[in-house]
């Protein structure tokens, strides 16, 4: 029965053992390790033996138990080196632990190292955001200073131009008040004007008529012809000389065109250059803006990249944790230890490559960093090398200016000396004008006196004409008072009398309502004379400007030829010098030939020129002789027209006679129209006083809003002073605390790095310590396979021995039954 029962728990060890066999390397790590424990090993042998004792007491038993002692000792120094090995597992796992927990630490001090460098990275920013802006709103205040400066000029401008303006209306209202009052006058003396035109134009155009009929009987002498023919070569001669001499003129004239164009397009390839520099200027400018905006750009993506790795580090950290609050807990048996060292061991092969890519990121970011750094003292020197460039050209130009000046005063002296000549010719044009403009005072002279003298004697007539109204008023308010009494005494005489008055009431209404119509046909012609007048005096002065311009073209002319001449004189001295020197030369040679050719020459030149003289005076006397027979077929429709036009004149001669014998009715009404002007003048004149009164306050206003645009511009400078030497400083303050930034930052980073080579270094015997482990437990693997083999053999031949102690246990049975 102790047999039977042994049995199965050996088949059960074969089954366990089998299993671990069969299974895969992978199953077997994944599987705790087989241990035995030795009361369970000692009571199956025991059950054994005590079988083997009760049965047998052979050899074969002596030597099995032999075979289990030295396999179970076997088994025991085994497992003791499982154990220590174990031990030793777990102190190097403790202190990886350690290692790990160092790392973190290292890992946290550096994680709040690089937040130190990005809070100071985005303090940089932060001031280099508030500079740009401050530069922005310095940029932006100059901007609205200047456009208010703009504003408050061109204020002043339409201030001045109003004023301007105003000044214009007014000189033009004093003008037109001038003119009404000579109007007035003139008006009264062109009434008695009318008639005596009238008598001269008659008198010219009879005159007229009498000139054009004697010169019809003039025209037909043929001496006075042959004369105008003569006089006709003369002028031809003459011509030609002319014509001879503006040769040379005209060659000065397309030299002077060439240096004009020339000029010209100097002066266009300068502007095109001007324009192009503009161009470059702006260009330039634009693209500083676009770096600038791509640099902005670039910043916001690495402070994006920074704030996705701060979030990826956090959720490394809380894995971490998590991964550190799993390993704090206890362990609750030997075999679940070891499956988590294992997992450990995966996790920590995991992290530390993990490690490593955080030590490359860190790397990445420090060279990142050291970039940025790179950047902006690549940004610092940029600006200093802008700020030295911006001297230099500053400087360039001073010294194009310096140049330009030295040209400038060149041109001034040669300015000064064509000023000089110009002067000299204004001077002759003045005194030609001082002799115009007297003539011209002393015609205005005559015909104001003239005109003085009509308004005396218009003036005597309206006297005159005042004094018999007077008598006339008289005599109706005594004829007024006879009638009165008429009445008393005759009525019916009195009511005859009142029709007679009513007939004559309606007779003088119709003649004041003739009067005024002529009154105003006078008004329409005044108006038609001064715009006469208006148009004369515009005339006179066209005429004067087109003569000054005519005489500054001729000035310039002349200067020109004079300029000509001069180079031509140059240029034919020069060719006559080069010329001699070759005549001499060959005058040595051939004279002879030369007398002779020239002799010939002479000759047929000079009845070349008789022969070309001939025809043209034979082509210009047909030419005169046609221009002779157009002009007399002119002078006939001429006379022709002035007949008709004479006639005409007699007619509108009757006409006016009989307006003025209309107009001196209406000449009555025409003072009382005066006196209503000068009222109106005197009023005008008020106007114009208030008007000189706010000319003069608008001039105050002027002075107070220059004063104001002077200390503007002052406080404009300074404040360009102060922004740029406040610049200056916060420039210097900038590039300080950067110097300072870069030493911190290289010593930190020094630091990491050697802390980095110390981390590698540690981890690298990690690893070491690691595959040295890996390589004992696979060895210890194996042996453990080899004595798991050795068992099964052993339970084989244990098998056997039973098998074959059953078997003599059958026979001495069947010995003790056959005994």
């Amino acid at each position: 029965m102790e047999s039977m029962q042994a049995a199965p728990t050996k088949t059960a060890l074969k089954r366990r053992l089998e299993s671990n066999a069969s299974g895969s390397r992978e199953q077997i790590e994944s599987i705790p390790d087989f241990q035995v424990s030795e009361p369970e090993v000692s009571e199956q042998f025991d059950d054994t033996s005590s079988v083997c004792d009760s049965s047998i007491s052979t050899a074969a038993s002596d030597n099995l138990e032999s075979d289990i002692a030295l396999k179970r000792l076997q088994i025991k120094t085994g497992l003791q080196a499982m154990n220590l090995s174990m031990v030793e597992a777990i102190k190097k796992r403790d202190f990886l632990r350690a290692a790990i927990a160092r790392k973190k630490e290292e890992i946290r001090e550096n994680n709040e190292r690089t937040a130190e460098i990005r809070r100071k990275n985005e303090e940089i920013s932060m001031m280099i955001q508030t500079e740009d802006k401050e530069m922005s709103a310095l940029c932006a205040k100059m901007k609205k200073e200047s456009t208010t400066l703009q504003f408050y000029q061109t204020q002043v401008i339409s201030a001045r131009e109003q004023i301007q303006k105003s000044k214009r209306e007014m000189n033009k209202n004093k003008i037109m008040q001038a003119e009404n009052v000579k109007l007035v006058t003139a008006g009264i003396e062109e009434v008695n004007q009318l008639k005596q035109e009238i008598d001269t134009l008659v008198t010219a155009k009879e005159e007229e008529c009498r000139a054009l009929e004697e010169k019809l009987k003039a025209i037909g002498d043929p001496d006075e012809i042959y004369a105008t023919l003569l006089s006709l070569r003369e002028q031809l001669a003459s011509q030609r000389q002319e014509m001879e001499n503006t040769d040379s003129t005209r060659d000065a004239l397309k030299a002077q065109r060439k240096q004009a164009a020339k000029e010209y397009r100097d002066i266009k390839d300068k502007y095109e250059e001007r324009v192009e520099y503009k161009r470059s200027l702006k260009q330039a400018h634009h693209n500083r803006m676009e770096s600038h905006q791509k640099e902005l750009e670039s910043k916001r993506s690495i402070l994006a990249d920074l704030e996705r790795q701060t979030v990826y580090k956090k959720q490394m950290v809380a894995l971490e944790t998590d991964h550190m609050n799993r390993m704090k807990k206890t362990l609750t048996d030997h075999e679940m230890d070891r499956d988590k060292m294992r997992e450990s061991s995966k996790t920590f092969e995991q992290k530390y490559a993990q490690l490593k890519e955080d030590v490359a990121r860190l790397k990445r970011r420090e060279e990142e960093v050291t970039e940025e750094v790179d950047n902006k003292t690549n940004e610092l020197n940029q600006a200093t090398y802008n700020l030295n460039h911006r001297q230099e050209v500053v400087q360039q130009k001073q010294n194009e200016l310096e140049q330009r000046k030295t040209k400038v005063v060149a041109l001034k002296q040669t300015l000064a000396e064509k000023n000089a000549r110009k002067e000299e010719i204004e001077r002759a044009i003045m005194e030609k004008k001082t002799i115009a403009h007297a003539k011209l005072a002393d015609a205005i002279n005559k015909i104001d006196e003239n005109c003085e003298r009509d308004m005396k004697t218009m003036d005597e007539q309206l006297a005159e004409n005042k004094s018999v109204l007077e008598k006339k008023i008289e005599w109706v308010q005594r004829t007024i008072a006879k009638n009165k009494e008429d009445q008393e005494t005759f009525i019916l005489n009195h009511v005859t009398a009142v029709e007679t008055h009513t007939a004559k009431i309606t007779h003088w209404t119709e003649k004041r309502n003739e009067a005024q119509k002529q009154l105003a046909e006078f008004q329409q012609t005044k108006v038609l004379l001064q715009e006469k007048q208006k148009r004369q005096r515009e005339y006179y002065a066209q005429q004067l400007e087109l003569k000054r311009i005519e005489l500054e073209e001729k000035l310039k002319e002349v200067e020109r030829n004079e300029e000509r001449r001069r180079k031509e004189m140059e240029e034919k001295q020069a060719k006559k010098d080069e010329a001699e020197d070759k005549r001499a030369e060959a005058k040595e040679k051939c004279k002879a030939v030369l007398k002779e050719k020239e002799e010939t020459k002479s000759l047929v030149n000079q009845k070349i020129d008789q022969l070309e003289q001939v025809k043209l005076i034979e082509k210009e006397q047909e030419e005169k002789i046609s221009k002779l027979r157009r002009q007399i077929e002119e002078t006939e429709t001429e006379q022709q027209n002035a007949r008709s036009r004479i006639e005409a004149l007699k007619s509108e001669i009757n006409e006016t006679r009989n307006k003025c014998s209309n107009l001196t009715a209406t000449i009555d009404e025409i003072t009382t129209g005066n006196e209503i002007v000068l009222e109106d003048i005197s009023q005008l004149r008020t106007k114009m006083e208030q008007m000189d009164k706010e000319e003069a306050e608008y001039e105050t206003e002027i002075k107070q809003l220059d004063d104001t645009l002077e200390t503007m511009e002052l406080r404009h400078e300074q404040e360009k002073q102060e922004s740029r030497e406040a610049h200056e400083a916060i420039m210097g303050e900038l590039t300080s605390k950067k110097e300072m930034q870069r030493t911190i930052f290289r010593a930190q980073h020094e630091k990491l790095t050697l802390e980095y080579e110390n981390t590698l270094k540690a981890t690298n015997e990690a690893t070491d310590e690691l595959r040295t482990l890996k390589s004992e437990r696979e060895k210890k693997v194996a042996s453990l396979q080899d004595l798991i083999k050795e068992k099964e053999n052993l339970d084989k031949e244990y098998k056997k021995n039973q098998e074959y102690m059953v078997k003599m246990q059958n026979l001495l049975a069947n010995m003790q039954t056959t005994d």
